[in-house]
């Protein structure tokens, strides 16, 4: 999970994100989640699974299917 949750529970958007799903692609995570606003903002692929959401809610609903 990359972000920020704020306290009625909106991910807020991280800055550096590719950098971040690059680190993270290296130690070997498969999966991610991140704020829908950074979602826009990719400009690169990568092999894992990259999830958005722009709220709590919304994450849960994800995987809780």
């Amino acid at each position: 999970f990359l972000g920020e949750v704020g306290l009625s529970g909106e991910l807020r958007s991280i800055s550096n994100l590719e950098r971040r799903l690059s680190e993270a692609e290296k130690m070997g995570f498969t999966s991610c989640v991140i704020p829908t606003f950074n979602q826009k903002k990719l400009s690169q692929s990568f092999s894992m699974e990259i999830f958005a959401a722009g709220t709590l809610s919304e994450v849960i609903r994800l995987f809780h299917q």
